[in-house]
This record gives C-alpha cells, structure tokens and sequence, in this order.
C-alpha cells in the first residue's frame, strides 16, 4: 500500500512538472482537444503575411514563445493570400497556426480578411488552432509616443477585423 502511495505521488508530481517532446504535445494537442484536455508546448508555425520580420523579432517571438517549438515559414506575400493553405499544410501538423501581421500596415477586409478566412479553412481541415499576432513595434517607434493615439486605433482596427473573422489576435512588441 505504502508503495502503491508513493508511485501515485510519483506520477501527479511528473504530470504537474514533466513537459512532452514538441511534437508529442502537438500530437496529444490534436488528439484530446474533442475531450477538453490541453496539452501546454508544442509546435507553433508562425506564418507572416505580408510582411518580412527581421531576425531580432523572430528571436524575440521565439523568447516570448518559450514553452513552444516556434516554426517560422516564408511570408505569404500580399496579393498571394491562395498560399496561405499550402503553407498551413505542409509539413507536420503543429499544436497550432498563427498568422502574423504588421500594425504598420492598414488592415484590409479584402486582404488581411480574405487570408485569415482562408487559413481558418485550412487550420480547420487539419483540427489546428489558429490565432492572430500582430506586430507592433515599427509602427510604434514610428508614431512614437506624442502619436499614441493613432497607434491605439490602428491596434482598434487589427482587434475589429480579427474578431469579425472569428479568430484570437495578440498585440506584441517584435522590435524591443
């Protein structure tokens, strides 16, 4: 009995510590989602639109990311938004999707729209969350601060037209 204790007690501390391999997270991720089990880490492709972040904002996604295997692939350039379904797919399937976006940019329903809706598709297809990350740094050093407001409705409008297209959006600063 004492042993049978000892072994339960062994297993609820590794559950509560021990993280899963990327992409055995992705896979369980996929696999118990229907049930309402999460898996934390895994693999998060991380897909740009429209916009070519440096390498110092990729390493800074990528800290910010830390519990996750952070795949970056080819921007989808503007005009281009057909793309988006072959770069969801190719590959194994990560844990999640996220399409990235610049605030620099004004956002556009026939654009920035028509590609969310075309990768909510394609992340739907394959049971793969997809979110939204906006990048903000340029666009906020540009404004700097006596221009706060309008950086604050651009954030309003990137808000407005990620969840009219039923997706998660996250704001982040990729340049400090």
């Amino acid at each position: 009995m004492l042993l049978a204790l000892l072994a339960l007690a062994g297993a609820a501390h590794a559950g509560r510590t021990l993280r899963l391999p990327a992409t055995m997270a992705g896979y369980f991720g996929r696999a118990f989602r229907e049930t309402g089990v999460m898996v934390e880490g895994g693999a998060l492709r991380v897909i740009p639109y429209a916009y070519e972040p440096s390498p110092a904002s990729l390493e800074r996604l990528r800290a910010l990311s830390a519990d996750a295997l952070v795949d970056v692939r080819e921007p989808i350039a503007y005009g281009k938004e057909d793309a988006i379904a072959g770069a969801i797919a190719s590959g194994e399937m990560p844990g999640a999707v996220a399409l990235l976006f610049t605030s620099a940019a004004t956002p556009e329903e026939d654009s920035h729209g028509r590609v969310i809706d075309q990768a909510r598709e394609a992340a739907r297809l394959r049971a793969v969350p997809l979110h939204a990350i906006v990048d903000e740094g340029a666009y906020t050093e540009r404004m700097g601060p006596d221009l706060a407001p309008r950086v604050e409705e651009r954030r309003r409008g990137w808000s407005r037209l990620i969840a009219a297209h039923g997706i998660e959006g996250r704001f982040l600063d990729l340049a400090r």
